[in-house]
């Protein structure tokens, strides 16, 4: 059988001998394979490079939260939003009480089946926005390239409810999942989340002695769960371990709405009626017909200074959903406010991706397929790699 597991935003130079000793001494047994570092795209949608081996201009898929109010989950409710804003506005200033207020609609609107969270996205813009890359199930994405083609082509049996999508109204903890996958050996594949390097690198960033203790204690949940499968499966299982992409510690904050109401505001250019501001972590995106507003943003000083505008060429579709322009912090950089994280962040991905800081990693134990060593992949290639050990195997 084969195992995947992705270690959401596991970098490659976490590998050492002190701190992720298990790990390493996987990499460093030859009769396995290993590739230190994988490059993602630019892009929050990995799982998409992963399982279809194609970047975002080609799949569609850039960011997690797209503009499309004709596909929102919240489509029916505009005017209900803009009444629960202007009472959001009127009668709470306590961040707390603001807190409260949204999750209790968020609880809301999860129990009647909408399959989007709010997140921290004004309630009276809700109505814009919908899930992209997990607006259907990934298993059936129309790509010919689409992994789960090759599964159903061989006829093999997978194994996908200890996977992740944002689509999820139950969410399982890394240790639970990893419980579900011992109970589930009897399947050919097997595909495994681990979210803790990806929350704990957030919460605490991955400079911090509070994230190496996790990484040492994750490198230990590892060992005992994979020799537990060894032992199990009689060492015949192929295990993939895959970093989607990298961590970086948060060193400053820009505030991309203040800078960008008041720039506009300059020229008389209003929110919500001359443009649409989403803002995300590591990116602004902004929507205007107005091709003067458009250069104006372009030329603005922050803008330049603390960032850089991607994907300015790219076709009509892409800049529908995901904006007329898309700007990205520089590295260590976080936008406020924040859309789509709710909690305190210290450590940030989805900056140009660059440096080590940016990249995951890859390990194969007991491969099945072939392969010429290499320093560095790109994410995409993960696709083949899949392909290969399912063909080889069977």
């Amino acid at each position: 059988m084969i195992i995947y597991i992705l270690l959401d935003a596991f970098r490659g130079d976490y590998l050492s001998e002190k701190t992720t000793p298990y790990l390493h001494s996987l990499v460093n047994d030859k009769k396995n394979y290993g590739v230190k570092y994988v490059k993602p795209s630019h892009s929050f949608c990995e799982r998409t490079e992963i399982f279809s081996g194609i970047g975002p201009l080609e799949s569609g898929y850039f960011t997690a939260l797209g503009n499309n109010p004709n596909l929102s989950p919240f489509k029916n409710y505009k005017y209900f939003f803009k009444i629960l804003h202007l009472i959001e506005k009127l009668l709470f200033r306590n961040s707390l009480f603001i807190k409260i207020y949204r999750k209790l609609f968020s609880i809301l609107f999860s129990h009647i089946g909408i399959k989007m969270k709010i997140y921290n996205i004004p309630f009276n813009e809700l109505h814009n926005y919908y899930l992209t890359e997990d607006y259907d199930d990934i298993r059936n994405h129309s790509f010919k390239s689409n992994i789960f083609n090759t599964i159903r082509k061989y006829d093999l049996s997978s194994y996908f409810e200890t996977f992740t999508s944002l689509r999820d109204k139950i969410s399982l903890s890394d240790e639970e999942r990893m419980d579900l996958v011992i109970e589930n050996l009897n399947n050919d594949i097997v595909f495994l989340y681990i979210g803790g390097p990806d929350q704990k690198g957030h919460a605490h960033g991955p400079e911090t002695p509070v994230f190496k203790t996790y990484l040492s204690e994750l490198d230990k949940k590892i060992g005992l769960f994979i020799n537990d499968i060894d032992k199990k499966t009689n060492n015949q299982s192929t295990i993939i371990l895959n970093g989607d992409h990298g961590m970086s510690q948060v060193k400053f904050l820009f505030n991309g709405l203040q800078n960008i109401d008041n720039f506009l505001k300059s020229y008389n250019f209003t929110k919500n009626i001359d443009y649409k501001i989403f803002l995300d972590s590591t990116l602004i995106r902004l929507w205007s017909s107005n091709i003067e507003l458009l250069n104006l943003v372009k030329s603005n000083q922050d803008l330049n200074e603390f960032g850089s505008f991607v994907y300015s060429n790219s076709e009509p579709e892409f800049k529908n959903t995901y904006g007329d322009i898309i700007w990205t912090v520089n590295q260590g950089g976080l936008i406020i406010p924040n859309y789509f994280q709710k909690t305190k962040i210290n450590g940030m991905h989805g900056y140009i991706p660059e440096n080590k800081d940016d990249w995951g990693t890859l390990i194969i134990k007991n491969p099945k397929g072939s392969y010429f060593p290499k320093e560095s992949i790109d994410l995409v290639e993960i696709n083949n790699i899949l392909k290969n050990e399912i063909e080889s195997r069977y």
